[in-house]
């Protein structure tokens, strides 16, 4: 595990015992190590920060154009918080959910990632519908990032 006060000012360390009595303004030594420590932690999980699907982008077409479903498989598909095995799994799909395919993303050695949006079954997300301009989903069913490996029946 990585060392938790690395790059910690030599003032926070010291602490009330060392030779120093600079200290870092209403920080105390506790909150200090805290903050440090999570810190570390937090890039040494190497996680990323989570990527909004996208949908939308022409008045002409629907928000999202595809419509898929999770593949055979013998588990739950997980669903991340961005493309790539680096960011975390928010939910896990069964074989045969029904899926929309919002975007694409190559992610290099890690393949291609859709972009999805999902819902229960027969639940209308709101991505049938032309959307103008592109933005992050904010409709009422849940979104996130699958392996495209992992997704079949592609229905445009």
């Amino acid at each position: 595990m990585a060392n938790p006060i690395r790059g910690l000012p030599r003032q926070v360390l010291e602490g009330r015992g060392g030779r120093s009595r600079r200290r870092w303004p209403g920080v105390s030594f506790p909150a200090a190590i805290l903050l440090g420590a999570v810190l570390a932690a937090t890039h040494a999980s190497g996680q990323n920060a989570p990527v909004a699907v996208m949908v939308g982008g022409d008045a002409e077409s629907d928000a999202c154009g595809a419509s898929a479903a999770v593949a055979a498989i013998a588990t739950r598909l997980n669903v991340r918080s961005g493309p790539g095995p680096r960011h975390p799994v928010v939910d896990k799909l069964a074989a045969g959910s029904g899926i929309t395919i919002c975007e694409e993303k190559a992610e290099g050695p890690d393949g291609r990632w859709f972009g999805i949006v999902y819902g229960k079954a027969g639940q209308d997300c709101g991505t049938g519908t032309p959307a103008a301009v592109r933005s992050s989903y904010k409709g009422p069913c849940r979104s996130g990032w699958v392996s495209a490996a992992f997704v079949t029946g592609f229905r445009e």
